[in-house]
């Protein structure tokens, strides 16, 4: 299921601006990748006595790029203490501590920020994650529960409480408040793409495919590989719930737009052999022979064995005519002409 990214750092975020070549100097450094000449020039900076929240902020950034954490959480304290109100310097420094596990070193970095904007959804978000790590199940939802007092499309926030739930085994719960989220945000996939989700592990499986056709045909902005995937799944689903036909029909139109989908493939003619339809079988790897020759071949072998399996002469001769067509020789092929008789 979809969550958001939880520890990006803003590493390096839109600087304050400040007119001083040296500055300028070691920010060019920085975006070039040359962390070294760097952070000599905002050690150099520092000396102007000019700018110190943001050098220190740029210090500690380039710090933990050179993976020296314990000066960057130096130099992030420095900020905090020269410019109490900047969001940044505590979110990184309380996601390094998450990073390493501290989550009551984060928890209480967080809950500064907190303190200082009681109603910001980042930090409230944050600090319900971090409660959620310490088993603080209860402040968790509380957090999560304050963002919708004044933002009910946060999708976050629907996303983070559902998860909460999800962890605790609620999946009930869970699937009530992302229906709740999805009727205040109709067009989200990602409350769509957990709602499908939830489905999937209550075992509503025609429910869940129900909501990717939903995905599919309510998103314009979607990528081919997402809207492959979320074929597959519905196809997936179908196939869970009974409905096998349409799920060999999803499917089957899947391949026909992305035709080199190996995961369609093996579900599709997987599918046609849990369900016996072995004609149907030599069909689609027939059609799927000219591309894909391997594959193609490997399942006309499948193919072959249930028919000599089922004594089942009509598709023999089938087989024999489309070794001929293509010239294959093989130890198949007299077995199958002797057979099809």
């Amino acid at each position: 299921m979809a969550r958001r990214a939880l520890l990006a750092l803003l590493l390096f975020s839109a600087p304050w601006a400040a007119a001083n070549a040296l500055l300028d100097a070691a920010n060019r450094a920085y975006l070039d990748g040359n962390l070294k000449k760097a952070e000599f020039l905002y050690k150099q900076a520092l000396n102007s006595g000019e700018n110190q929240a943001l050098i220190y902020y740029n210090l500690a950034n380039v710090n933990y790029r050179m993976e020296k954490v314990g000066e960057s959480i130096g130099y992030y304290r420095k900020v905090m203490a020269l410019a109490p109100t900047f969001k940044d310097s505590y979110h990184n420094l309380g996601k390094i501590f998450f990073s390493f596990d501290n989550y009551v070193a984060a928890l209480e970095v967080f809950r500064a920020y907190l303190a200082i904007d009681p109603l910001d959804e980042d930090t409230l978000l944050l600090v319900g994650d971090t409660c959620k790590k310490l088993g603080l199940y209860k402040q968790a939802e509380e957090q999560y529960r304050l963002i919708f007092a004044t933002n009910t499309q946060s999708s976050d926030a629907w996303q983070a409480l559902a998860s909460l739930y999800l962890d605790l085994g609620d999946n009930a719960r869970a699937l009530q408040l992302v229906e709740s989220g999805v009727r205040a945000n109709p067009n989200n996939r990602l409350l769509r793409d957990l709602q499908a989700g939830i489905l999937r592990d209550l075992g509503q499986f025609r429910e869940a495919a129900a909501v990717y056709e939903i995905l599919l045909t309510g998103n314009t902005n979607l990528s081919d590989e997402q809207k492959a995937q979320y074929t597959f799944l519905m196809a997936d689903a179908y196939q869970q719930s009974g409905m096998g036909f349409l799920a060999i029909g999803t499917l089957r139109d899947l391949l026909r737009r992305w035709p080199d989908r190996q995961q369609a493939i093996d579900y599709l003619g997987g599918l046609y052999a849990q369900m016996n339809k072995w004609d149907d079988a030599f069909e689609f790897y027939a059609e799927l022979f000219p591309k894909n020759r391997a594959q193609g071949y490997l399942g006309i072998k499948k193919v072959f064995t249930q028919a000599v399996n089922q004594q089942n002469k009509d598709l023999l001769k089938k087989l024999v005519e489309f070794y001929g067509r293509y010239k294959i020789r093989d130890e198949l092929i007299q077995l199958m002409e002797a057979r099809a008789g």
